[in-house]
């Protein structure tokens, strides 16, 4: 009887503990929906302004994406963190990595493209 009591404990505190997860992360999953749209707004700004050839405004649209991407950063790290209870190394390397070759390739793009 013990040993059903427990396993009835355990199955509800897992249960209570993914609603938990679920109403915690819905704030995460807004904010990733509203960062997506911000950049999608700025992304056709800068197009834009890139192809008007204003540098100075297209400049102004490259800084605002690259904070974009740096919350996105933030959020990817937010999102392992409720999910694994930390981030490992590797998995930090690598998304680190990719967020400075993704601002790279963007300032390239648009100093070529101007």
């Amino acid at each position: 009887m013990k040993e059903e009591e427990q396993n009835k404990w355990a199955t509800h505190l897992k249960k209570t503990q993914r609603q938990t997860a679920e109403r915690s992360n819905t704030p995460l999953t807004l904010r990733k929906k509203q960062l997506t749209e911000e950049f999608d707004f700025y992304k056709n700004k800068l197009a834009k302004s890139i192809e008007e050839q204003n540098g100075e405004a297209a400049q102004k649209y490259v800084n605002r994406l690259i904070e974009l991407r740096a919350k996105q950063f933030a959020l990817f790290i937010e999102e392992e963190k409720n999910k694994n209870g930390g981030v490992y190394d590797d998995v930090m390397q690598k998304e680190t990595k990719r967020y400075y070759e993704d601002c790279h390739r963007l300032v390239r793009a648009v100093e070529s493209a101007l």
